[in-house]
């Protein structure tokens, strides 16, 4: 891919993230190229349709869990922190991925199959490394830590404080859980 093909792309992933965190699912493809500040065609030359733009937009956020994950490792407060940041990309991008798995297309199932195995390598990562280090309880699974991260998408919808706020709150109240004893 040519460097400006590949920075146009870069360009609309990241608009698209901004748009829909900020507008929802369903904001028009036209907001998202105008946020880039690139043309119709450009989108459609690098996005098929709007569930491909999203499942770019969803690895470009895995993408930085694995980034943080690496960087962060042997941080003392690694898991926290992973699970903070978890739950606040969740708590954007959970009602994208809610809404594409029920759209019955063999392509967006393919897609998302895909980034689900992503994300379940990285988790078995992030539970082992919780559990070495002490963070967590040895029989703590990867099937808690998706519980987990579902816990902390329903915090952020509390109408009690902001999202961040609730998560940092909940973020709390589950390590209590989990931490061994």
């Amino acid at each position: 891919m040519r460097a400006d093909a590949k920075r146009h792309r870069e360009d609309l992933i990241e608009a698209a993230r901004r748009v829909f965190a900020r507008d929802g699912l369903h904001a028009p493809l036209q907001a998202v190229v105008d946020e880039a500040r690139l043309g119709r065609g450009t989108l459609y030359r690098h996005f098929r349709d709007r569930e491909t733009l999203l499942v770019a937009v969803l690895e470009q956020e895995l993408s930085k869990l694995s980034e943080f994950l690496e960087e962060w490792r042997d941080q003392p407060a690694f898991f926290r922190d992973f699970i903070r940041l978890q739950g606040l990309i969740a708590s954007i991008y959970s009602p994208t991925m809610q809404a594409m798995q029920t759209m019955r297309q063999e392509r967006v199932a393919e897609l998302l199959l895909s980034l689900n195995r992503k994300v379940e390598k990285l988790y078995i990562e992030v539970v082992a490394r919780a559990i070495r280090s002490g963070e967590v309880h040895p029989s703590f699974t990867i099937t808690d830590l998706k519980l987990v991260v579902r816990m902390l998408v329903g915090a952020s919808t509390s109408r009690e404080c902001t999202p961040e706020k609730a998560i940092e709150l909940a973020t709390d109240i589950i390590l209590d859980g989990v931490r061994p004893r």
